[in-house]
């Protein structure tokens, strides 16, 4: 056949200016996607889609009636240009394969389903891009070519769309959100459209020839049905309400760093913790406001969290610590605690569900389900599920046998101001330590205003102005303690409400328009919940906080330490919310007064508290280890276990950790995180 015949029939050249656009426009989509809060695993897929699309509709729409328009279009669009952006669409197909494997570290098996339908679209993608040119059509014949090509193409949509399907409808507790609706409406485009092309295929056949008004009728059928669908994709809500505020609820920096230093004596041990903030005011919580005539409760989450949003959540630092009688928290830390059911997850249990529950809700008086060990279920000591709770009896051999998790934790609101921590414990819960916490609710209604308000003497008007707090978070102090208060009483108003500011409300003196009032009231710790002291100043946008407990409590609910001891702690730092923003540590070797090398531990691994002697340490004299939090998006231990994962088996056997395969990149893990949510 003359190789001018041949060009006319097919068009199998390569034009190098149309594979510079094409490839333009391939980085360009990746780079659009890159910046709209997608990995960069994410936007190559949603780039290769794009342009999958658009190689798919081309011949429908090319056997359509609107040919001979098409034909009209310049530089040979759109018909011309179908070998090129097939190509690049296997070009950023493998380029997404290869960042996938790259960001699980090269661990290529076991593969899952969803992964071996996306990898068998990727060698059709690559076999249909190696024969697109004319010696491959001169090679094999015109005939063999257009079956390798057209069959490939159809092959590798429906390889797609089951993979992508998959990825964006069917993984436990994921909601597709918009792109995932964008998904479905290019694949329903591309089905319809060659559903349309099939039916024009028989009208031919049977030599049924349609009038131009037919055809234009139909031609708008169609354009309204895609119009359909993409007002739809558009206009589509989140499945999940708790989901899409959990996405909202993100903070921009997966990774922040915490300087910690750590030291002991014989008797105490001492933290000392810095982390940038630069948004002043995190020492506010949870206010009630008088605005628009009526009492409201302003808690989660601050402005800055949500844009728009304008409720009061102070800043916290934690940390978990155990003395190896838990198992999976030396490699896993607190992604141990974290299940489906927990409060915050998208996969929360509702609050009818819990008040029902003979433990949770009926013994224990819960609403919500909160941190808790998988060992405090049944089943194997990895499954966990929350509903299923050991007996009493069983939970408390485990709480005397040490299988339970210190929590410590530091809040810019509800504690520092006198100058403790407060001390909770996890098995079946995350419960608070015996004693007495330092803060307590007060009652409120929208009309009769709450129960109490500040005694006049020392805030003027029985109320703070939420406007000035907004205005200028720093117009009340944060560095006012209620032990140090015969200094500033009387001259500097408190943004803490502590029992003795307190009066009961007059709204005579405190109902007034911006009035707010804290919904916690603040009181001296006992017993266990007080045995950690801590002390925190906000300046220059820092926090510096340092945190003190005596190595021998005494109390059943604390892990007690002792010189040369070795145990496992994990820190984390939370911003502004209730909810997911917040920052996690790997999980650490603690050890009292020993080195990593003596304890023979990797540097990295370890945190050494030095020993000193006096009463507190010299902060100048203890060095400084910088540790890495990130930001651990909603991945729980249900999904670690799960068959989803490919370490499972070494996770539920306890000889996986962390460190093991996310050691090297801390902001790798972060998006690794994201892209599995």
């Amino acid at each position: 056949m003359p190789q001018r015949q041949h060009r006319e029939i097919i068009d199998g050249r390569n034009r190098l200016s149309y594979h510079i656009a094409v490839g333009i426009l391939a980085c360009a989509l990746t780079a659009l996607f890159w910046v709209g809060d997608m990995t960069l695993n994410q936007a190559t897929a949603a780039a290769a889609f794009v342009l999958l699309f658009l190689v798919m509709t081309i011949g429908p729409a090319m056997r359509l009636w609107w040919k001979p328009y098409l034909r009209k279009l310049p530089y040979g669009i759109p018909h011309r240009w179908r070998g090129e952006l097939g190509i690049w669409f296997a070009v950023l197909a493998a380029a997404h394969t290869l960042l996938v494997w790259h960001g699980r570290d090269w661990q290529v098996l076991p593969l899952r389903h969803s992964d071996l339908v996306g990898l068998i679209a990727l060698v059709w993608a690559l076999a249909l891009a190696a024969t697109s040119s004319g010696k491959a059509i001169r090679f094999l014949g015109i005939g063999p070519w257009k079956w390798l090509q057209a069959t490939g193409a159809y092959v590798i949509f429906y390889l797609v769309v089951v993979h992508t399907v998959y990825h964006a409808w069917l993984r436990p507790r994921i909601d597709p959100g918009i792109v995932g609706y964008i998904y479905a409406a290019g694949m329903l485009f591309v089905i319809v459209l060659q559903l349309t092309t099939y039916v024009k295929f028989v009208l031919d056949a049977k030599d049924i020839r349609l009038r131009t008004s037919t055809k234009a009728l139909l031609t708008a059928i169609i354009g309204a049905g895609f119009g359909g669908l993409g007002v739809w994709a558009w206009l589509a809500p989140d499945s999940d309400e708790r989901l899409l505020r959990v996405h909202e609820w993100m903070p921009e920096e997966l990774v922040i760093d915490l300087q910690v230093q750590t030291a002991f004596n014989d008797d105490e041990i001492y933290f000392r913790f810095q982390w940038e903030q630069p948004d002043p005011g995190g020492w506010y919580h949870d206010m009630l406001v008088f605005q628009d005539g009526q009492w409201r409760r302003f808690s989660q989450p601050d402005p800055w969290v949500a844009e728009g949003r304008s409720g009061f959540y102070e800043d916290r630092l934690s940390f978990k610590l155990d003395d190896g009688s838990v198992k999976g928290f030396t490699n896993f830390a607190g992604w141990l605690t974290q299940h489906v059911g927990v409060r915050t997850m998208p996969g929360e249990a509702s609050r009818e569900e819990v008040e029902a529950h003979p433990w949770l809700g009926q013994t224990l008086g819960r609403t919500d389900v909160r941190k808790y060990l998988p060992q405090s279920r049944e089943g194997h000591w990895w499954e966990g599920p929350w509903d299923k709770v050991l007996p009493p009896e069983e939970l408390e051999q485990l709480k005397a046998d040490g299988v339970f998790l210190d929590l410590v934790m530091w809040r810019a609101h509800r504690s520092n101001a006198l100058e403790y921590g407060t001390d909770h414990w996890i098995l079946d819960y995350r419960h608070v330590d015996e004693g007495t916490i330092t803060y307590r609710a007060q009652s409120w209604d929208a009309a009769a205003g709450p129960e109490y308000m500040f005694d006049p003497e020392v805030v003027r008007r029985g109320a703070l102005d939420v406007n000035k707090i907004y205005d200028d978070p720093l117009h009340y102090r944060q560095d006012l303690f209620y032990r140090d208060r015969e200094q500033w009483l009387g001259r500097e108003e408190p943004y803490f409400l502590q029992e003795d500011f307190t009066v009961p409300f007059d709204p005579e003196v405190a109902q007034w328009e911006g009035a707010a009032i804290p919904y916690r009231v603040l009181r001296t710790p006992e017993g266990s919940a007080g045995a950690w002291r801590a002390r925190g100043i906000w300046k220059d946008g820092q926090w510096t906080v340092e945190m003190w407990r005596k190595l021998e409590t005494g109390y059943s609910d604390d892990k007690q330490l002792r010189p040369g001891g070795l145990y496992t702690w994990s820190p984390a730092v939370h911003h502004g919310s209730g909810e997911r923003w917040h920052w996690v540590g790997y999980p650490y070797r603690l050890g009292l007064g020993m080195s990593a090398e003596d304890a023979g531990i990797q540097s990295r691994r370890y945190v050494q508290v030095v020993h000193f002697e006096g009463a507190a340490p010299d902060w100048n004299a203890v060095p400084v280890k910088t540790i890495p939090l990130i930001y651990p998006g909603i991945i729980d231990w249900t999904w670690l276990t799960s068959e989803s994962h490919l370490g499972h088996r070494e996770v539920r056997e306890d000889a996986l950790s962390m460190w093991d395969w996310h050691d090297d990149d801390p902001r790798k893990l972060a998006e690794l995180f994201l892209m599995l949510k």
